[in-house]
């Protein structure tokens, strides 16, 4: 018997983008609490030579996020106001106005300075999404999107700050990487959309934000109902172009009658 265990993270492609849109109209820098759920699932496999292989992932499935970097409230106070909040799993953090050039040089120090930043000292997150938005040239319009989650492990001989990229906080704790599942962004199936859909954050911390009333608009039964308005209309259009080529052919037979009768006298 072989056992093998893996840990990912997997996020919707639809909450990178809000989140994204959300960063980019900061002021250069955004942080707030995750929200999810873990899975666990179990796979076995048996080989030819009868040797049963067994494979145990753990999932942790990001569905929403809270932000808190442009509210008007303390940050004690909202924290306070959101220990109701089920399924906080984790933080993130993002930061823009970068150069590339010069992230290539300091990634690892602005990753470590960006997770030692705590938002609160009671709050201790499981799991950290990181983010810098970076640029070619001080003046470009071309922005990169780089992120990297962490999750915090326990420590021991096999996970320390040296390897693998992993980061030691001032309390003890260390964050290792962890690999990240980005699900896609538009599914050609309609069956898909709503598990997509069910991953957004909640409208009261998105409701000012232009592209919530984009992706209110993939919910599949209002674009079956708006197909079925566009085709209904468009038959209507073409049932009145029928009927008027109709009297257009039906009026140039009787000239075509009319021509022949005097044609003949």
């Amino acid at each position: 018997m072989q056992n093998s265990a893996t840990v990912r993270v997997e996020i919707s492609g639809l909450l990178l983008a809000q989140m994204k849109y959300d960063m980019i109209n900061s002021n250069g820098r955004c942080f707030g609490l995750l929200r999810g759920h873990v899975k666990h699932r179990v796979s076995t496999q048996t080989t030819d030579e009868n040797e049963d292989a067994a494979s145990a992932e753990e999932a942790v499935v990001v569905t929403a996020f809270t932000p808190l970097h442009h509210t008007s409230i303390p940050l004690d106070a909202s924290l306070q106001s959101i220990k109701a909040v089920k399924n906080i799993i984790g933080m993130y953090s993002f930061r823009k106005h970068s150069r590339i050039d010069l992230i290539s040089l300091r990634e690892e120090a602005l990753f470590e300075s960006m997770l030692m930043s705590q938002v609160d000292p009671q709050f201790n997150p499981q799991l950290a999404l990181l983010a810098l938005f970076t640029s070619t040239t001080d003046e470009a319009h071309t922005i990169n999107f780089d992120f990297v989650m962490y999750r915090k492990v326990a420590f021991n001989n096999a996970v320390s700050p040296s390897v693998d990229g992993a980061i030691a906080r001032s309390d003890g704790t260390i964050f290792a990487r962890t690999p990240i599942c980005i699900a896609n962004m538009i599914e050609s199936t309609q069956s898909n959309h709503p598990v997509f859909i069910s991953s957004l954050s909640q409208p009261a911390t998105f409701a000012d934000n232009p592209l919530s009333k984009v992706l209110s608009r993939l919910d599949p039964q209002r674009h079956a109902r708006e197909y079925e308005s566009v085709l209904e209309d468009s038959m209507a259009v073409l049932a009145t172009k029928i009927e008027l080529l109709s009297g257009s052919e039906r009026e140039l037979a009787e000239l075509r009658r009319l021509v022949a009768e005097k044609e003949r006298v």
